[in-house]
């Protein structure tokens, strides 16, 4: 992911700052509200910022379900694309199936569809009829703060509606009535910020 300049600490400090709060209150709460904020804006949409590339997994004939590999295991949020290769030569993209997954099954064939079934396990349908490579790309569910010297993930041009996400939680947290408008900023931010990557990808596409 592409790491934005501000750390945890620099925004909290920039929310204290704003809410005039105490600064021992707020730092108790400091990490858990840098994780809502960051898991906010990594699940508002499939920014292409959060898009990793999954470990290749090799398939085999008659079975169905496959755990990822160990550096992905957890992280993936959603599906963004998937295909199969047979040999070196690339097959059709996979249908994602997110709701509902693909059902398990006995007949065989050429997978067309893929589902994440657990946050460490795929499924294929129908059953393979032959060995393949599956590679996929994914949504990355984004860092799990422990230190606030750690980065949020988006990148710079999301400084702003971090800021505001870290506002409206800070004020939410100490009841105060401004919350609902920092809270309606913050994701009025992101919806603009969804519009505008929105229209990079037609270009792109285009």
């Amino acid at each position: 992911m592409a790491a934005t300049q501000l750390t945890v600490a620099q925004v909290t400090t920039h929310a204290q700052n704003f809410c005039k709060s105490n600064s021992n209150l707020l730092s108790a709460e400091e990490l858990r509200i840098a994780q809502t904020v960051n898991n906010e804006v990594n699940g508002y949409y499939q920014w292409r910022w959060g898009i990793t590339a999954g470990t290749n997994i090799a398939i085999a004939s008659g079975t169905q379900e496959y755990n990822l590999a160990a550096g992905d295991t957890g992280r993936v949020r959603s599906l963004n694309e998937a295909w199969l290769l047979s040999g070196a030569t690339d097959q059709f993209p996979l249908m994602i199936a997110d709701d509902p997954p693909v059902y398990t099954t006995d007949t065989t064939g050429q997978p067309f569809a893929v589902s994440l079934i657990t946050d460490a396990r795929l499924r294929l349908f129908p059953t393979p009829d032959a060995t393949y490579t599956l590679s996929f790309r994914y949504q990355n569910a984004g860092t799990a703060f422990t230190a606030n010297t750690e980065t949020y993930d988006a990148p710079y041009r999301f400084d702003g509606a971090v800021k505001a996400g870290v506002i409206w939680q800070f004020l939410e947290f100490m009841d105060d009535q401004r919350a609902p408008l920092w809270k309606a900023t913050f994701y009025e931010q992101l919806e603009r910020l969804k519009r505008i990557e929105m229209k990079r990808l037609h270009i792109t596409k285009g």
